[in-house]
């Protein structure tokens, strides 16, 4: 074998010898001008500490000056005495301001603020507080009053002539109460380039003089003046930092440019003989520690090649002996190894961020901002949470969908849509993802730009976005041949609020059935043009839920919705598509029960509350027929319920949620710890019982108590928020509209006025 890897080791160490070797030069060439460094340190200490006393002088002198006026001079208490005329007041004051600025050369411009009349007075005029340009100052002054110089600002007292940069002193007056008002005096930063011109040469050191907020007070006006550290070892190296005790701020000095090189050609000679020196000392090591490193190397490659010539069979194309292509095909398979596990990890990813998705819209998992950021990161998403809402697109006659077409073609439709939802996200600049919930249901979050931060600017975004799913929905129906129905819910700002509009997106879709499919349909909107048909969807909201617990009651209320069909003589038409809501909406609950529930309610009851809606003749024959079908199944679905082991467990669940909801407290751990129950497990029951999660029966009896104390108490809304379970009554009224669409207070104004 040859020695290519020989030389191939030797040349490779030859970067790492002319690094080291460079490395000493520089050492060498820094011992030397360390000491040089040491005194010019020791000047640029002294330049640092005389700069910043005669600074503080000035401006100390400036201080006491101002100081002594205020307290002695009649003028300042004339100017806000109320009994003489303002104008008498104002030319007395103005002449004091201009005595102060010709005894005072530093100082650029001085006025004084009257808080009696928010009059402010300058050498030149006088201004109303509101129309003052330096107003944001002198708020600011009022409400943090500060003693120190301010730290560099803009001021101007002309808006057209621009401003300059400033430092500021600011005096009240009286002088420790503020009570009348204050005195504002400028002095311009590069008037103090004249007090430290004669300390220090510009062309080889140089002087940051820092405020408070890291701004270089001496630098140009209209250039940046915030001035970053100088780094060790830069052409302008900090030498010495001094801050003063009287104004806060930070004087630092160095050399701007300066260098030792006829110190280093001096000594040239020495360390170029030392560096010949070290030259030859470092190839001499080199080639001794590449004769030791290649012996390992050199046993390697003898054991791969013995390696190869065993295994070339297994290796199609690798003649015996080549041990480059045999590390090749080696490296080849682990490469494809590798990428079937991104595979396999990418698809385990992707199924971790449908069930987390699954468990925000269901609710079974309460998920904060930290939680959400966590989650992020392990689905290698955006941390943002920014601004949510929940759409669902339900496929519009979906089972003569499926009749008509194969098991793959409604995937590949399926499939289209999805694809054709996140290209019109991306072209509306939102970001989307979706879970296929039930065979004809996508659901999805939609996030709104994260730059999204205005109220109006959020109102367009979410107009934009659901003219996007419009646009979706009309390209559906020209290209895929089919036509979609999409509900949208509220907008919300964290994880744990995706459920509530998850819900409203759902109860949107519901609509569908009275206003007809193949629309984008928004919760807000359909709550915002409500009127007596919102009144009847509500008696059927509340007949569902008195159903679905065997509350007798339902019949008390589907009589009243009867009574109120009759009084508004509603024609059959619209009868048809009321009743037509409320099969829909007992079905969505008899699915969510139990499996055997669910099968008798399509067995029993579902066939025959659609025939009579298709069938009836009068209001009266619809209104027996209905609750004697309702009855019937009533009594069997409580014989199921009574069958089943848990039964009296949940129902004695219920009966005390019906009597401690008022506790903030309760929950599914509280509940679970109670009867003896997983918290989960008893959601799971409960659900099967009635069709209803455990949170939002809860907020059912919440509310329904609120309402109770609203109209029939004078209570304040928030002792109404306190005895309905809700301690904070931001959340309160957040659920109540909600729920009722509008806020506690309106719906007791609305109530009244009734």
């Amino acid at each position: 074998m040859n020695k290519t890897w020989f030389y191939r080791t030797l040349l490779s160490y030859i970067p790492v010898f002319f690094i080291v070797t460079s490395l000493l030069f520089f050492i060498f060439f820094q011992t030397l001008s360390q000491e040089s460094k040491k005194e010019a340190a020791k000047a640029n200490q002294f330049l640092a500490e005389q700069a910043l006393a005669t600074v503080d002088s000035a401006l100390q002198a400036i201080d006491q000056k101002i100081t002594f006026e205020i307290l002695n001079n009649s003028n300042f208490s004339y100017f806000f005495s109320s009994e003489e005329n303002i104008a008498a007041r104002n030319i007395r004051m103005i002449n004091t301001i201009h005595n102060l600025m010709v005894t005072t050369p530093l100082i650029d411009s001085i006025y004084i603020v009257r808080f009696d009349d928010s009059v402010v007075l300058t050498n030149s005029t006088s201004y109303t507080l509101e129309s003052f340009p330096d107003r944001p100052y002198i708020e600011q002054m009022r409400s943090e009053p500060s003693n120190r110089w301010s730290d560099r600002r803009n001021y101007t007292e002309f808006a057209p002539s621009g401003s300059k940069p400033v430092i500021s002193l600011t005096r009240g007056i009286p002088i420790h109460s503020r009570e009348h008002g204050m005195l504002v005096m400028n002095v311009r930063t590069d008037s103090l380039l004249p007090l430290l011109s004669g300390m220090y040469n510009p062309e080889t050191s140089y002087i940051h003089w820092l405020d408070r907020q890291g701004q270089d007070l001496l630098a140009a006006p209209g250039s940046e003046s915030a001035a970053p550290l100088p780094r060790s070892g830069s052409s302008n190296e900090v030498f010495a930092t001094e801050t003063s005790e009287y104004t806060g701020w930070t004087v630092q000095t160095g050399l701007g440019h300066g260098s030792m090189f006829q110190l280093i050609f001096s000594l040239y000679n020495v360390w170029f003989f030392l560096g010949i020196i070290l030259v030859i000392a470092g190839i001499g090591w080199m080639i001794y520690v590449t004769k030791k490193n290649y012996e390992p190397i050199a046993l390697i490659i003898s054991r791969i090649q013995a390696f190869s010539k065993r295994k070339h069979n297994e290796l199609p194309g690798v003649p015996p002996g080549d041990e480059f292509n045999y590390i090749e095909n080696t490296l080849e398979n682990m490469f494809e190894q590798s990428l079937m596990l991104e595979q396999r990890y990418a698809a385990d990813l992707s199924i971790k961020r449908k069930f987390f998705f699954y468990e925000l819209l269901e609710g079974t998992r309460q998920v904060s901002i930290d939680d959400w950021i966590q989650e992020m990161d392990a689905f290698e998403l955006p941390r943002t949470f920014g601004t949510q809402f929940v759409f669902v697109i339900e496929i519009d006659k979906y089972t003569a969908i499926k009749s008509k077409y194969s098991a793959k073609d409604v995937s590949l439709l399926k499939f289209a849509l999805s694809s054709a939802l996140q290209e019109i996200a991306q072209q509306h600049k939102g970001t989307t993802w979706t879970l296929w919930k039930t065979g004809d249901q996508l659901c999805g979050a939609w996030q709104l730009p994260l730059d999204t931060e205005e109220p109006d600017h959020q109102d367009e975004e979410e107009l934009r976005a659901e003219e996007a799913l419009n646009n979706l929905r009309a390209w559906v129906e020209k290209h895929l041949k089919f036509k979609v129905t999409i509900g949208i819910g509220e907008s919300v700002d964290s994880p744990d609020a995706l459920q509530d509009s998850y819900k409203e997106a759902l109860d949107a879709i519901g609509f569908k059935t009275v206003l007809g499919g193949n629309k984008v349909i928004r919760r807000s909107s359909i709550v915002a043009t409500r009127g007596e048909l919102f009144e009847h969807l509500q008696l059927i909201y509340s007949l569902v839920q008195l159903f679905r617990v065997a509350d007798e009651k339902w019949k008390e209320v589907l009589d009243q919705l009867f009574q109120e069909m009759r009084r508004n003589l509603l024609s059959r038409a619209d009868t048809e598509n009321l009743f037509s809501f409320l099969i829909y909406q007992l079905n969505l609950t008899m699915e969510s029960m139990a499996a055997e529930s669910a099968e008798l309610w399509k067995k029993e009851a579902l066939p025959k509350l659609q025939q009579q809606v298709k069938t009836f003749e009068t209001i009266a024959d619809l209104q027996l027929q209905l609750t004697s079908i309702l009855d019937t199944f009533s009594i069997k679905l409580n014989q199921l319920r009574q069958n089943r082991n848990h039964h009296s467990v949940i129902g004695d669940v219920r009966a005390y949620m019906e009597t401690h909801f008022a506790n903030p407290d309760l929950s599914l751990d509280m509940l679970g710890e109670t009867f003896g129950l997983n918290g989960k497990y008893l959601s799971k029951l409960f659900k099967e019982e009635y069709g209803v999660k455990f949170v939002d029966f809860l907020m059912d009896l919440r509310i329904s108590h609120a309402k109770q104390l609203l109209l029939q108490t004078s209570l304040p809304v928030q002792t109404v928020a306190e005895q309905s379970g809700y301690l904070s009554p931001i959340s309160f009224n957040r659920v109540f509209k909600k729920a009722t669409g509008v806020s506690p207070g309106d719906f007791r104004r609305q109530n009244e006025k009734s």
